[in-house]
Parts: structure tokens; C-alpha cells; sequence
């Protein structure tokens, strides 16, 4: 045990994006394989240029794929961190 608190870590945005992609995201969407969510690089050619899209669909998704179950809302996350994790995943290559 410490003997006075941590401080705590500065993370930028782009971190926060990328720490929730591997976090939240990361255990049903990889980039190019199927997993429980369709993959990463299916996303980025819907969404292309459109994180806030990406950031709306998080929050309040719809079922499209009659493959895929439907994605539970991930409203949980602020919006700055699903608009953070979006623009990350719009980044992603394999």
C-alpha cells in the first residue's frame, strides 16, 4: 500500500479510443474475422468517413444481420469515449 494516493493517468482521447476498442468492443468485433459482432474492416466500408455514425450505433443500435445477433446498447459509454473508440476503429489495419 501507498502511503498517499496515486495520481491518477492523463490519457488522450485517442488512447481512451483505443483502450475502449480493446476493452468493450474488442471480445465480439476483431478486424477482418467473424466473431460474435461482424468484423472491423466490414464496419470501416459501411461507416467509411462517419465516427459519429459509428458513435450513434453504439449507443442505440438496431439488428441488421439476420447472421449476427442483435448488439446490445453500449450507452453506458459517454459519448466523447464511443466517438473516441469509433474514430479509433476507422483507424484500425490489419
Amino acid at each position: 500500500m501507498t502511503s498517499k494516493p496515486v495520481t491518477p493517468r492523463v490519457t488522450s482521447l485517442s488512447g481512451k479510443g483505443k483502450m475502449t476498442y480493446y476493452g468493450v468492443c474488442s471480445g465480439c468485433h476483431s478486424y477482418s474475422t467473424r466473431l460474435i459482432g461482424p468484423p472491423v474492416n466490414v464496419i470501416q466500408a459501411l461507416y467509411k468517413d462517419n465516427p459519429k455514425g459509428i458513435a450513434e450505433f453504439i449507443a442505440n443500435p438496431t439488428h441488421k444481420r439476420e447472421d449476427y445477433p442483435e448488439m446490445p446498447p453500449q450507452n453506458y459509454l459517454s459519448e466523447e469515449t464511443r466517438v473516441a473508440v469509433a474514430e479509433y476503429m476507422l483507424t484500425l489495419k490489419k
